[in-house]
């Protein structure tokens, strides 16, 4: 994937298919033009992340916190902490309901946390919402 397809764009970070699927098709109601880039878990994010040479800018990271790998707390900790990725928003998407874990999130800069919603008509406010606040 080309840098102009990575920058400009909302990273999903999901390891979920069916969580990645529902994104993309609420995503796709709103006839959402600008790509969704997806990370099936904080690993891949990071290397991504790390590489000198790039400098990716998306519009909006959406985290998952419950991970293989490399947790969604360790991957904001990793963002938060670097010069040049600690400006972009980090949503925490996530079936949490842990009032700690929000907490805990927002403290190391997550921009909102939201818990993932059962139905697809809840999947699609969140897309909207997401759009309107990130583009």
């Amino acid at each position: 994937m080309s840098k102009e397809n990575i920058s400009n764009a909302i990273w999903i970070v999901e390891d979920d298919p069916d969580d990645r699927l529902m994104l993309k098709e609420a995503f796709k109601e709103f006839n959402y033009i600008k790509p969704l880039v997806f990370f099936e878990d904080g690993e891949k994010i990071i290397e991504i992340l790390k590489k000198k040479r790039h400098k990716p800018r998306p519009n909006l990271i959406l985290l998952d916190l419950n991970m293989p790998k490399i947790n969604g707390h360790q991957v904001l900790a990793f963002i938060k902490e670097h010069e040049k990725t600690k400006n972009i928003p980090v949503v925490i998407f996530t079936t949490s309901r842990s009032e700690q874990e929000k907490t805990d999130s927002l403290k190391m800069g997550a921009s909102d946390f939201i818990t993932k919603p059962y139905k697809f008509n809840e999947m699609l406010k969140i897309a909207g919402d997401l759009i309107k606040s990130y583009g």
